[in-house]
């Protein structure tokens, strides 16, 4: 859809249909979270921002949605858990940052700088507290980074290294 096209939907569902064309396990999981909330609110909960369509500035514009926060469902629940699970695959990548600069590093000090400093960079922070499949994604290529990584470390690729790439990259298909 041109910039236009989705400027003109009315349905906030209609408007998020641009995401359609991803791969599903981010949001299958996502719905798995939230399948139990009460989300038929959702076009009282979530309005578009006329004012980004009018400035014309709608390209990644995080501020296409008014939310509004005296919505009679669980669509602001659901938001808030979705918020969460991605924020919980963002401190997982930071687990894994610091693990793989643990065995490049060592145990010291530059494998805790090494995990701050990503910890710390703004786009990161961003993804992370939004609802978006780039978190599952950093994940697992941070995971994959990881056990390359470690295969190198340990000099032998063994059964148990082929199975774990096999999941990574499976799971990186499909997110």
């Amino acid at each position: 859809l041109s910039r236009e096209e989705v400027a003109a939907q009315t349905e906030p569902t209609r408007q998020w249909a641009i995401e359609s064309h991803q791969p599903p396990l981010y949001y299958a999981i996502g719905a798995l979270l939230v399948s139990w909330t009460d989300r038929s609110d959702i076009d009282d909960y979530l309005r578009t921002n006329s004012v980004i369509f009018v400035q014309g500035v709608t390209e990644n514009n995080h501020n296409v949605w008014l939310h509004n926060p005296e919505s009679s469902g669980d669509t602001g629940t659901a938001i808030t858990i979705l918020r969460i699970y991605s924020l919980l695959l963002g401190l997982g990548t930071l687990l894994f940052v610091h693990l793989t600069a643990r065995l490049v590093l060592g145990r010291g000090l530059y494998a805790l700088l090494t995990t701050l400093l990503v910890a710390s960079i703004p786009t990161f922070i961003s993804l992370s507290l939004s609802i978006n499949n780039d978190n599952l994604v950093i994940l697992l290529y941070s995971i994959g980074v990881y056990l390359c990584v470690r295969v190198l470390k340990q000099q032998s690729l063994g059964r148990r290294h082929v199975i774990a790439f096999a999941l990574v990259l499976s799971a990186i298909a499909v997110t």
